[in-house]
Formats: C-alpha cells, sequence, structure tokens
C-alpha cells in the first residue's frame, strides 16, 4: 500500500510481495523493494514510470541501499555484497558487481547496510562489520616476476609498463594487460619529438614505432650484461645518446653505435639526464652536482648555488623552470639559480623517485612516504616567491596505494597518460590516479574534548571545570569523529593564558600542560579532516586553577598589612631611640644649668654679695647729708634688686618641676610686665588640658615665647596682641600674633638683624628640642609666630604612661 502525496488514505499497488524487508527510494524517485524470497526491484506505483524487466536484480536481499553517487546495494544471506552502479539504465542489473569473502568481506552473509555523512558505507555481517569508502588511489596488480618498472605513456590512454626483469613488456590498457614477449630486461626508456620510444636493455636498444619493435644489439665487442644502458636521450637529429655505466655517454644512430666524446660530456657517473626546451642538456652528476650542456659549453652547479637535495633522481620541466628531484628533497631552477622546496608544516619533502607536472599546472611527486599532490595555486605561488612553503596532500596505503613508492630510480617512475591520468610504479605493482576525479571529503569532523587528567587524577570535562590547587601537570585528550580516514585527522589546539598561538599538534590527540599558574583558562581544539577541511568551530573547555592559600587575596592582605605593622614598629622603635637620644641631650644640658646655677651661685652672686657689703660699709661712714651717701644708697638698692633677680634666675635653672598651669602663668606674667601703661591690648587663651612639660622643653618653649612677646611689645607698634596655648593631642601649639607693622621680609628672609640675635635664638631653641618653628608677617596683616612641638618632646610624663597602658592590655589579651 501506498499514499499519495496530498491525499489521506492509502492505496493498493497491486504488487505481491514476499517476505519484503526494506523498502528504498533512488535518486531518480522510483521506490525499490528487498525480497528475501524473490529479489531486488523497483515498484510499479501509479504515478512513476513503470519498471522494465531487465530492472530486476535476481538476488535474495533483506537490506538495500542508495549511497550519495546513486549506486545501488544489496545485501545477501550467502552470496556476499551487490552493487549496481547506475541502476536507472537500462540493462544495468545485468552489469551488477558482486563482492564476496575472496574480495576481502569479514563474511557473505550481510544483513544490514548503512551510510554516514561523510560517505563511507557500513555493512553488518555474521562476523563483524565491513567499510567501503572512496579511494583516489587504483591499484592495478601485475603479474607475478614483474618488478623495477620503467613507465612510458603511449596514445589512447595506454601505459607501457617494463620490467628489469625476465618479464615482457606489457601494455595496459584499461584492466587489460598485453605482453611483448620479445621485449624484456627493460633498465631504460625514453621518448622523442616523432612519437618514437626507445627501450634500453641488457641486449641493446628496443626501438618502438606505434606497435612495431626493432632491435638494434649491443656491439661486437660487448658481452651480454656487460653495458648497463641507464640514461638515454635525444641528439636532435633522430639519434641518441646513451649512459653506460661505467663507460660515459655512447652514441647511436641509425643503429650503429659509436665510441664516446669526451670531449662533449665530462666524465663521471651520471644519475639522470633531460632534454629540455630549449636544447640544452641537463645531467645529475654523483655525487650532488648539476651539470648544463649548451654545445661544448658546460656550466655547473653546486651547493654555492643553492643545490643541496644530494644525489640528483629526476629532472623534468615545463617553460622556463625547471624540477630536481633527489635523495634529499625537491629543488625549483629559476633565473639562474636553484631553490630548495620548503613544505608547510612538520613533515618536510623526503627522498623523491619520480616527478610529473602535468598539463594543468600541478606536480605529483612519487616520495618515499608515499604519493605528494601539490596544486596549482601553490606552484603559482611558488614561482612568484621560491621561499614560499606549499602545501601538499599526501596518497599512501590508507587510499589505496597498494605498496611504497618505488625507489630505485629508473629513468621514469611517475608518467602522465594522454587521458590526463597519473601512473606510479610501486614495490607491488602499477597505482593510477585521476586528478580529474578526486573525491573530497568536505565535512568537517566534529570535535570534543574526552577527558582532563591532572597529575593522574581523571575528571571528566564538565562546564566550569575547577582544577586541584597546585596542579603540576594538566593533559587534555581530545578526538574527532572522522570516520572515513582518522589516521589522518590533524588538530591543532590553543590554552588562552597560557599560549599566544595555535599549536599545531598534528595527529596527536592530547595537549600537556605544566607548571600552570593559578586562574581562568579557556582550551580550544580544532579538527581536519583528511582533505584538509577544517571544524573552525572545534570544541572548548573552561577550567579554573585555585590559587593556594599563600597566593589568594586575603592572604596577600594579611602580609601587607603585617610588613605595614612591621614597618610601623621600626618607625616606632626608631622614634624611641631618637627620643631617648633627645632625652639623653637635654638631661646633659640640665646637668650643664645645674653646673652654672652652683657656679653663679658660688662665684658671681656670692663676689657681688660681698661686694655690696664693703659699699654698704664705706657709705655707713659718710654723713646723711652727704649727696654722695643717697646716690650709693640708691644703687645699693639696685645692687640688691639685680642679686635677688639674679638669685631667682639660678633657681629657675635648678628647678625641675613645676605646676601644670605655670606656663600660662608664666606667658600671662611676661606679658604683664612687658606691657607698659598705657600699652596694647593683651590677651592668653589656653585650649585643652594642661598637661605637665618637661622642665627644659618648657624653659625652651618659653624663651622663644618671651623674646616674641619682647618684638610685639616694642617693635610692632600693635594695639592688640594676643596668646594662644593649645593642648593637642599630638602636639603643643603655640601662638603669637600681633596687629602691628610686622617684620622687614628682608630680616626674615636673611633669619636676623644685624646685630641682633633675638630670631636666631629662638630658631636655635626650637631646633634644640625638635619643635617647628614659623612666622608669617606682613604690613597690613601684623605678625604671627607658630611654634609646634610633637607631644612625644612635650608631654613625655603622658607618653609613658601611655605606653606602659598599652603593654598592660598586650600582657591582658596575651
Amino acid at each position: 500500500m501506498f499514499l499519495p502525496r496530498g491525499e489521506r488514505t492509502f492505496r493498493r499497488t497491486g504488487e505481491q510481495v514476499n517476505h519484503a524487508l526494506q523498502i528504498a527510494q533512488a535518486p531518480d524517485g522510483r521506490y525499490w523493494l528487498a525480497e528475501t524470497s524473490r529479489s531486488v526491484r523497483p515498484l510499479s506505483l501509479p504515478d512513476q514510470a513503470q519498471p522494465r524487466d531487465e530492472d530486476e536484480l535476481l538476488i535474495a536481499s533483506q537490506s538495500i541501499l542508495f549511497d550519495s553517487d546513486g549506486a545501488l546495494w544489496a545485501t545477501t544471506l550467502g552470496k556476499g555484497l551487490g552493487r549496481v552502479s547506475h541502476p536507472e539504465k537500462p540493462g544495468a542489473a545485468d552489469k551488477m558487481e558482486l563482492f564476496t569473502q575472496a574480495d576481502g568481506l569479514s563474511s557473505d552473509v550481510i544483513r544490514v547496510a548503512f551510510e554516514d555523512r561523510e560517505g563511507n558505507l557500513w555493512f553488518g555481517t555474521d562476523k563483524g562489520i565491513d567499510r567501503f569508502r572512496h579511494g583516489n588511489v587504483v591499484p592495478v596488480t601485475m603479474p607475478t616476476g614483474h618488478r623495477d618498472f620503467t613507465l612510458m605513456a603511449g596514445d589512447d590512454g595506454e601505459i607501457w609498463a617494463a620490467s628489469a626483469s625476465l618479464q615482457p613488456l606489457l601494455r595496459v590498457r584499461g584492466d587489460e594487460l598485453t605482453p611483448q614477449p620479445e621485449v624484456h630486461s627493460i633498465l631504460s626508456a625514453y621518448r622523442d619529438d616523432t612519437g618514437v620510444i626507445w627501450w634500453g636493455s641488457y641486449d641493446g636498444v628496443w626501438r618502438q614505432h606505434e606497435d612495431r619493435f626493432s632491435l638494434s644489439g649491443l656491439p661486437d665487442n660487448v658481452r651480454w650484461g656487460d653495458w648497463t644502458l641507464r640514461n638515454l636521450h635525444g641528439d636532435g637529429a633522430g639519434g641518441l645518446w646513451v649512459g653506460v655505466v661505467g663507460q660515459g655517454f655512447v652514441h647511436f644512430r641509425d643503429g650503429q653505435w659509436h665510441g664516446t666524446s669526451a670531449d662533449h660530456y665530462p666524465p663521471g657517473g651520471t644519475s639522470a639526464v633531460f632534454n629540455d626546451a630549449r636544447g640544452h642538456i641537463w645531467l645529475g652528476k654523483l655525487p650532488d652536482r648539476i651539470l648544463r650542456m649548451r654545445g661544448k659549453e658546460v656550466d655547473t652547479y653546486g651547493a654555492d648555488a643553492g643545490l643541496d637535495i644530494g644525489r640528483v633522481a629526476v629532472i623534468r620541466g615545463r617553460g622556463p623552470h625547471l624540477w630536481f628531484a633527489g635523495d634529499l628533497g625537491l629543488a625549483l631552477f629559476r633565473d639562474g639559480r636553484f631553490h630548495r622546496i620548503l613544505a608547510d608544516g612538520d613533515e618536510p619533502l623526503g627522498s623523491i623517485s619520480g616527478l610529473v607536472e602535468t598539463t594543468t599546472g600541478e606536480l605529483w611527486l612519487a616520495e618515499a612516504r608515499g604519493l605528494i599532490r601539490i596544486p596549482a595555486i601553490e606552484i603559482e605561488r611558488l614561482l612568484a616567491n621560491p621561499a614560499h612553503a606549499v602545501r601538499y596532500r599526501r596518497f599512501d596505503y590508507l587510499d589505496g596505494l597498494p605498496g611504497a613508492p618505488q625507489m630505485n630510480r629508473p629513468p621514469s617512475t611517475v608518467v602522465e597518460a594522454s587521458d590526463g591520468r597519473l601512473w606510479f610504479a610501486t614495490d607491488n605493482g602499477l597505482a593510477w590516479i585521476d586528478p580529474m576525479r578526486l573525491h573530497r571529503n568536505a565535512m568537517p569532523p566534529p570535535v570534543r574534548v574526552r577527558a582532563v587528567d591532572v597529575d593522574g587524577l581523571h575528571l571528566l570535562p564538565e562546564s566550569a571545570l575547577k582544577l586541584p590547587v597546585d596542579a603540576h601537570q594538566v593533559r587534555i585528550t581530545y578526538t574527532a569523529t572522522s570516520l572515513a580516514m582518522p589516521e589522518r585527522v590533524k588538530f591543532r589546539y590553543r590554552l588562552d593564558g597560557a599560549d599566544r598561538d595555535w599549536q599545531e599538534a598534528g595527529t596527536r590527540r592530547e595537549a600537556v600542560y605544566t607548571n600552570l599558574g593559578p586562574g581562568q583558562y579557556r582550551f580550544h581544539v580544532r579538527a581536519a579532516n583528511e582533505d584538509g577541511v577544517w571544524n573552525e568551530d572545534g570544541a572548548t573547555l573552561d577550567f579554573t586553577i585555585p590559587p593556594p592559600f599563600y597566593r589568594t587575596a586575603w592572604f596577600l592582605a594579611l602580609c601587607v598589612a603585617a610588613g605595614a605593622a612591621l614597618l610601623w614598629l621600626l618607625y616606632r622603635r626608631r622614634l624611641k631611640v631618637m627620643e631617648a637620644r633627645l632625652q639623653v641631650r637635654l638631661e646633659e644640658r640640665h646637668q650643664e644649668r645645674e653646673r652654672i646655677a652652683r657656679e653663679l651661685h658660688d662665684t658671681l652672686l656670692q663676689g657681688i654679695q660681698g661686694l655690696i657689703l664693703h659699699v654698704q660699709s664705706a657709705a655707713e661712714r659718710l654723713s646723711t647729708h652727704e649727696p654722695a651717701r643717697g646716690a650709693i644708697e640708691r644703687a645699693l638698692e639696685r645692687a640688691d634688686n639685680v642679686l635677688d633677680e639674679g638669685r631667682d634666675r639660678v633657681q629657675g635653672l635648678r628647678s625641675t618641676a613645676l605646676p601644670v598651669d605655670d606656663l600660662p602663668r608664666a606667658l600671662a606674667e611676661a606679658g604683664a610686665g612687658l606691657a607698659g601703661t598705657p600699652g596694647p591690648d593683651f590677651r592668653i587663651a589656653v585650649n585643652g588640658t594642661p598637661h605637665a612639660l618637661d622642665p627644659l622643653v618648657r624653659d625652651e618653649i618659653f624663651g622663644i615665647a618671651r623674646e616674641a612677646l619682647a618684638n610685639a611689645f616694642h617693635h610692632a607698634k600693635a594695639e592688640a596682641i594676643a596668646v594662644e596655648l593649645d593642648y593637642a593631642v599630638e602636639a603643643l601649639r603655640l601662638r603669637i600674633r600681633d596687629d602691628g607693622c610686622g617684620i622687614d621680609p628682608e630680616i626674615l628672609v636673611a633669619g636676623s638683624r644685624p646685630g641682633h640675635w633675638g630670631l636666631s635664638g629662638m630658631r636655635e631653641r626650637a631646633a634644640r628640642i625638635g619643635a617647628a618653628l614659623e612666622f608669617r608677617s606682613g604690613a597690613a596683616s601684623g605678625t604671627e609666630v607658630e611654634l609646634r612641638v610633637p607631644a612625644r618632646v612635650a608631654y613625655p610624663v603622658l607618653q609613658t604612661l601611655w605606653r606602659n597602658w598599652v603593654r598592660r592590655f598586650a600582657g591582658r589579651g596575651g
């Protein structure tokens, strides 16, 4: 039954079927039926052309398949696998191919068929799974005994294949091999411009014109096997020059042998010969040189000309450029110099035994590891820039090559037939390729990351993967699901955060990284199939390596804080040392003041006291009415006042402690004593809580303040003078301001007035106690003197109490 397009009801076809297991639609729209008890045949449907009787395949099948080329494949249960290349053509059933276990199938019992996305055909048998895929290389099996081939292109697509053994020359036309029994033991060949083919053998020289062969034997004095004819080339006049091993070149013409020409050909062994389009003769000379013969002129090329391919095996060319192939690769001769051909990728060109530049501009090589195709576009780039690294495609056993390319270096192991096919000699027969019908896999392979191994720990490639801390070795395995030629799938990868460029991995399916630092990474991998079609999307894997605790932000912050604390402690230690030094200096000054006070008391004051007594005694002897006595008594009163003031000064030098309000009171008394009647308005303000001051520091502060007040009262011509004393936590600040005429700027710059030492003394006092002293003055704003004494110097008692409290708190916390 069938359902016509656009209808909802099934109809009967009228076909009688027997054990039908599968229906498949052909590319032309017809439906085919597979029956296990009758045949494989197209169905007769009302809206389709009626099938012909000759379309029916008389084989029982349970599975059929139309591949992407339109060929029909039918499985059997004991007779192998049937194939019809064009089932739509009349009589196609009579041309059915049958593949059996003798052709390589695992079994003749085949149950299922399948075609994958790349065009590979899979067949399930009762013993396994078999695969059919496109093969660009078509092998040709040669009869037993044929080896060391010399190939020559004939007419109508045919190839002549000669063997160095006693086996006959073969004409190869399609699958048909036609021997020429009389022609055997061929060592070399040459085809001249007239189409005549010359064959060099142990018997002499064979001349082939179309299908007629004639032999010219060796000279009469030469026994069979003594001469080895390795290299042939034309002389331009219908004759030959024959390279004879050990003899040099011998001239052959009109069936006659002539002697060698020592002045024409350089001596030495010859490995290759070629006549170019300009009539020049190129010789490959052992061990690694090239000779060009232009008449009797000979040019020699070696390493100094860029030739570095070892022994030269083949010389070929079209147009102005020539190709030279040898043991170490390929070279191009252009513009009078040789250029070594570089290959793009990790596989350089190796030993080459044959080459052909086709009419389409491609270059084909017989290389030790397979057949090499360099596209025409790469040849164009190479001719434009000889330093260009060419991209190429290699064909080997995976493509159907029956053996390794023949490397015993006969004159030609690669030839281009007249139909465009290329023929290659291998160590296991012949093979051909049609460059115009190369199959190309256009499907990029899907890529995936399989696993991640970290120091032996196997992890699944999950999203946002988190690796262990301090991961030493990270091994990422990946793959691509290409079933056509998985051996030729190539990869490239890159790890963001570690790699700057893509890493070419070739066929390797893992990437290994060591000693990756902490951070976030993204791994990219791409793959290309056997024809170089890349999956540009590829696959990615994100993973993170956490930092160890000693590389975390909090640990670094802790280290910074600890460093800062250490620096602070070092700073505090330095301040303590400086403070101790300052205290020592102040103590020395205090002791010096006490010494001076003692000296003044014991010497000067006692001496003045004695002097006053002597003068007093003398004055008492004078009459009370004597005018001089009154003057002496007034002088004695003044001397008593000076003596009292001196005792006060000495007492000040020896004092060690004052009440906390002593400095403000001293400043107030000093201001009151300096003020006249009438005098400027004088005010004093105290901010903060007064603290006990170091005596020496207090005296220096008072000395600075008294000098500033004296200047303000005596020189400023001020109407108002203000004193501000600020007991701040960080420092003791003293400000004395007036609204007078200010200090001359030149005096401020010079630091003092000539002959006066008030300003200099103030600065010296401030420097002795480590205080900062500033003067600000202007004609309109008056004068301001500011003294700033650090707390550690001004409040030694308070600082000691603070340190003791910190020590007690730290000890309690410990």
